[in-house]
């Protein structure tokens, strides 16, 4: 069960407190259980270790600006954002850590302000994404940054857009591959979550575009 896993990762900590993927992997069973304190203890500790890692910087990073609500320290960071993204990009050119490595990238160009690489990575690792749980964790994630810290991370809504409009796209393809007679209800499906996704997204004008 989840209960001795984490026993089970707590023990190789003991034994080897540089083992980055026990951090992280401590820290998401930390947040899964709610604790977001211990998680953002166990990313940092990771990221300490190995300042590059993508997902102990990644882990670290989006703790830090949602429970903190700070953004003033990433210009520090700079230079690890950099490494980590090359470490993406390494990791996916030889099938690894995929779509993970792509959604990170997609997060370190958010926090870089490089909106036409962020927009890039993210579109690779949707294309790339089967699980519906996935995504919806993913837009989450955004979601809770746009609650957390609003205006002050530079094309965070545009990329809450895409990630509405892409999941919608993705719903509405795989209801076209349906056998009858689940197709109509699995468009049903789809369109309602159209509806809920872009909503937010809607001019108050023209209810039907999408503002800008």
């Amino acid at each position: 069960g989840g209960g001795e896993g984490r026993k089970y990762v707590e023990s190789g900590l003991a034994l080897d407190q540089r083992n980055v993927e026990a951090h992280v992997a401590l820290a998401r069973a930390c947040e899964h259980a709610g604790n977001n304190g211990a998680a953002l203890k166990h990313f940092e500790q990771g990221w300490e270790v190995a300042p590059s890692d993508p997902a102990a910087l990644a882990g670290y990073l989006f703790r830090r600006l949602v429970d903190k609500r700070q953004t003033d320290f990433l210009a520090l960071l700079a230079p690890q954002l950099q490494a980590a993204s090359q470490r993406c990009r390494d990791l996916a050119s030889v099938g690894v850590y995929l779509p993970h490595a792509f959604y990170d990238l997609g997060f370190f160009g958010l926090l870089r302000g490089d909106l036409s690489a962020s927009l890039a990575a993210y579109a690779k690792a949707v294309h790339m994404t089967e699980s519906e749980s996935l995504l919806d964790a993913h837009r989450s994630r955004l979601d809770l940054l746009h609650e957390a810290l609003s205006d002050r991370l530079p094309h965070l809504a545009s990329l809450r857009r895409f990630f509405a409009l892409t999941t919608v796209a993705k719903l509405l393809q795989r209801a076209q591959t349906v056998d009858e007679p689940d197709r109509k209800e699995a468009r049903r499906q789809a369109e309602a979550a159209r509806d809920e996704l872009l909503g937010p997204f809607r001019s108050p004008d023209f209810p039907g575009v999408e503002t800008p």
